[in-house]
């Protein structure tokens, strides 16, 4: 299947990382975290690299994802983490790292909003 430009249909577009690998290492891979963006969206004036409220809008998109993904329990184990947001064993683990560990009804693990909030570079967009 080819791939186009999620604004314009395009064809042969490039791969537009949501969260940047600046801001948080361990999404580099994470399918969750990529579109596809023709030359001109990724790069061009109106893009998410040149306008703030692209690059945001794109940014709730993932996070308001990210709350779906993770929306069936309060609490989430590293290895569903990393089944989830479909990463490997490395990254999840360096997604993890600075988080607390909490225990609800049994379950071990990690706080939704740590978990999106890690995802999303250290904030939430409202």
């Amino acid at each position: 299947m080819d791939k186009q430009c999620i604004e314009c249909g395009h064809h042969h577009p490039e791969e537009h990382h949501i969260v940047f690998r600046s801001q948080q290492k361990a999404m580099i891979n994470c399918p969750h975290n990529k579109i596809t963006l023709c030359y001109k969206h990724h790069r061009g004036d109106s893009s998410p690299h040149m306008v703030r409220e692209i690059d945001v809008e794109y940014k709730k998109n993932l996070q308001q994802r990210l709350g779906y993904l993770f929306s069936l329990k309060e609490c989430y184990s590293e290895e569903e983490i990393k089944e989830i947001l479909m990463i490997t064993n490395s990254d999840a683990r360096k997604l993890v790292k600075s988080l607390i560990t909490i225990i609800i009804d049994d379950d071990v693990g990690y706080k939704v909003e740590d978990i999106i909030r890690q995802c999303m570079g250290g904030r939430l967009y409202i």
